[in-house]
């Protein structure tokens, strides 16, 4: 009698474990990561957890290198990944509907306010941005 539960044999595929990671782990790892500013060395602690995590996801040895890491799973770093949430929230907020236009200018106000070495949510989108070359200051986002 042949089985015909792939996983309940030969164990969970690749890409479903990709997918676990993505809906449960990744959330987890990088939650209020986008909001609150924490230090380079947390950080470093938190992106060697995630990297392990992943790594155990896909049955790959310790020595594995990150960047092999990141590739075969098809997943950014966790800070790219961070970054990527901080922007398309800047991105979200400068598309805001008129329902939500005290938000806008709340998120307005603390831009022209704070500098970029401010902890809160503003001077983390200002560091994000300039962290990548081309980007503008996101105040010129919110003032379209």
């Amino acid at each position: 009698m042949q089985q015909s539960t792939k996983n309940s044999l030969q164990g969970v595929s690749p890409l479903s474990n990709r997918k676990i990671f993505l809906c449960y782990n990744q959330p987890s790892f990088l939650y209020g990561t986008d909001t609150v500013d924490i230090t380079k060395t947390q950080f470093e602690r938190l992106e060697t957890k995630y990297r392990g995590v992943l790594k155990r996801f896909l049955s790959l040895p310790e020595q594995c290198a990150s960047s092999a890491v990141y590739l075969m799973a098809g997943v950014f770093p966790a800070e790219a990944q961070r970054d990527l949430e901080i922007l398309c929230l800047l991105g979200q907020l400068s598309m805001c509907p008129d329902q939500l236009q005290n938000v806008h200018h709340i998120i307005f106000d603390h831009l022209i306010e704070y500098p970029s070495d401010f902890s809160g949510w503003s001077g983390i989108v200002r560091r994000t941005a300039m962290k990548y070359t081309g980007l503008p200051d996101p105040l010129q986002y919110l003032s379209l």
